[in-house]
Order: structure tokens, then C-alpha cells, then sequence
């Protein structure tokens, strides 16, 4: 089922819009974290970006399982920190 919070919020002069404190914890945004803005049927959704991680970590990652390769759990856990908060 999805859940549906709505509230309202003011626009300033320069175009910023501020989300209330509730929401950015729901989506456990914090200060200076990027979002992706969608214009979707003339409403905006506003969902945390993807967080960027390298080659390098990804390898690095790889090899602490020391040619053993990561456990089910690990890998899950890691494709999470991957994907950041749906």
C-alpha cells in the first residue's frame, strides 16, 4: 500500500521551497544532500538522489572477502547503500 503524507509549504522569492522537518526524516535526508526533482502530470516528486560511490570502492568492497566473495546478506546490504532510500 502506499502512504500518503500531504502539508503545505511556502515558496520563496528565489524559488526555494522548504520541507518540513517530518518529511526529510522520513526520507532521512540530511543537510546538503542532493534530490532529484521530477515533474511528473503537473506535480512535482521529490525523491533523495542516488549517491555516487567509485570503481575503486566498489572493488574495494569486492575484495574483503579475500577471494571468497561476499555473502548473500553483505551483498544485500551493500546493494542498499548502492541504491540509497527508496
Amino acid at each position: 500500500m502506499t502512504q500518503m503524507t500531504a502539508t503545505l509549504a511556502q515558496v520563496g522569492e528565489r524559488g526555494e521551497l522548504l520541507i518540513p522537518a517530518e518529511m526529510l526524516e522520513a526520507l532521512r535526508l540530511e543537510d546538503d544532500r542532493q534530490v532529484r526533482l521530477e515533474l511528473r502530470d503537473g506535480e512535482i516528486v521529490v525523491r533523495p538522489a542516488h549517491q555516487r560511490v567509485s570503481l575503486d570502492e566498489i572493488r574495494n568492497r569486492f575484495r574483503q572477502g579475500k577471494g571468497e566473495g561476499l555473502s548473500k546478506e553483505e551483498l544485500d546490504t551493500f546493494s542498499r547503500e548502492l541504491r540509497g532510500p527508496l
